[in-house]
């Protein structure tokens, strides 16, 4: 094979994608008789077309089960992704709207058929994604903090308040409405990005379209680009096999998902954004999440400083949905435990689970009993304790209370939180590294409180 030029590998990773093998010399596809340079074009346009099907798939599993850390998460993600997707489209061809508009009669270009291909492909993804940036920010029902009548100032936490510093919190999500399609825009000049993506503004008169419908475009236009990449190239699908799978799950496993509060989940490797299962909840506006990952051959809860946990390997045995593990002396732990109250406390907890050492503020005199990751082993079942809070945007914005609204600061200072005791069975280990695990509810204890809220926030 010939080497790939130093160029060519850092074309490829200011994408922000590992590099695909190249080579020097390649069949063009669709049979045309000729051999080609593989280019600065396929150089760029790899990583990205894998990008976009990365992308795809966690925006899709974000809207099918809204978090809002996740939910922020992905608006940035998809900035990013616009905004290479409108430097490459630009860099390589200035009317994408008149290169588009008629694949069979394209105007003259440097691009060969099947490059034209792939660039308008981009070119459709990038007008569906600016739809679905419009979508993901539309206004979201008022909370109780919305009784403050003051902008929200920095989305950290002041140095002084807290021992960790809490991933910025949304507003809870709602169904997205039906937002517009935009119209083929030409990009003929580089214009004044907007503030919030960085992305020309989509046109507001076309064809409502919903953000799921969009993203299942996305996916199948680029992957019906397979048999035209160079040879030796493919795209990575991340949900292939994960339908599939899915029905394989539910047909195997039909007798225990036909039990209440039950269900399952495909754990992900820390190193990929992962889809939480949502958990059975007594407040219908928030929805606890099962936060497990995946660390090499160990199963962890997902670090955030708001939740935490703990983990007990119970050995092989066989959930059924009916039974509930027994309490045991050697696991008493897990029922007997109480979160405590105050925030400082709940943080210094955290760290000791997630440390698995003696934690500043907490009571164990080496360790906590149970660790908050343990090996993960097929057939095997796991007692898991979940403690999980969402605390209220004033607390986390570090927004001051005006005093004309202090009447309201038990309103504004109400807050969300769940305590689950949970045993669950990891059932198979897929290719792309991800574990299928069942779950099922042992029992719900009462919604832990923050007794000093007060502490945290500032009255004008």
């Amino acid at each position: 094979m010939a080497k790939i030029s130093t160029t060519a590998w850092l074309a490829a990773l200011l994408i922000g994608t590992p590099a695909l093998a190249v080579q020097a010399q390649i069949p063009a596809p669709n049979g045309v008789g000729q051999e080609f340079q593989f280019d600065n074009f396929w150089v760029q346009a790899l990583p990205l077309l894998q990008a976009q099907l990365d992308l795809a798939a966690r925006l899709q599993a974000v809207l099918a089960n809204p978090d809002a850390d996740r939910l922020e998460v992905a608006r940035a993600d998809l900035g990013d992704r616009l905004r290479e997707s409108e430097r490459f489209l630009r860099d390589q061809y200035r009317a994408p709207a008149q290169l588009c508009l008629d694949l069979d009669n394209p105007p003259v270009t440097s691009l060969t058929p099947a490059q034209q291909r792939a660039y308008c492909t981009l070119y459709q993804t990038w007008q569906r994604q600016q739809a679905i940036a419009a979508s993901l920010r539309q206004p979201v029902p008022p909370t109780p903090t919305s009784l403050l009548s003051v902008a929200p100032t920095s989305p950290r936490l002041s140095p002084d308040s807290l021992l960790f510093d809490p991933e910025p919190v949304i507003a809870p999500s709602v169904p997205l409405p039906a937002i517009p399609m935009p119209r083929p825009r030409v990009i003929s000049q580089p214009a004044k990005l907007t503030q919030d993506v960085g992305i020309l503004p989509p046109a507001q008169d076309a064809e409502a379209a919903q953000p799921l419908t969009l993203l299942a475009a996305i996916r199948q236009e680029i992957l019906a680009l397979q048999s035209l990449l160079p040879a030796g190239e493919t795209l990575n699908d991340p949900l292939g096999g994960a339908a599939e799978a899915q029905e394989e799950t539910i047909t195997a496993y039909r007798d225990f998902l036909a039990q209440p509060n039950t269900g399952f989940a495909r754990l992900q490797p820390t190193s990929r954004t992962a889809d939480f299962a949502a958990l059975p909840s007594r407040q219908p506006s928030y929805a606890p999440l099962l936060a497990l990952t995946l660390e090499g051959e160990t199963v962890a809860i997902a670090p955030n400083p708001l939740r935490y946990g703990f983990l007990a390997d119970l050995g092989e045995r066989r959930l059924d949905g009916r039974s509930l593990p027994a309490r045991r002396r050697d696991y008493a732990f897990f029922w007997d435990y109480q979160p405590p109250p105050q925030l400082a406390q709940i943080q210094a907890h955290q760290r000791a689970f997630v440390f698995d050492k003696l934690g500043v503020g907490t009571e164990y005199p080496a360790a906590p009993p149970f660790p908050g990751r343990v090996p993960l082993e097929l057939g095997h079942a796991y007692l898991l304790r979940l403690v999980q809070y969402q605390l209220p945007d004033v607390i986390l914005n570090n927004e001051p209370i005006p005093s004309e609204r202090r009447r309201y600061a038990s309103a504004i200072l109400a807050m969300n939180s769940s305590d689950l005791l949970l045993a669950v069975q990891p059932i198979a280990r897929h290719p792309d590294g991800s574990v299928t695990i069942l779950w099922q509810l042992v029992q719900q204890f009462p919604d832990p409180p923050v007794t000093d809220l007060d502490r945290y926030v500032q009255f004008k």
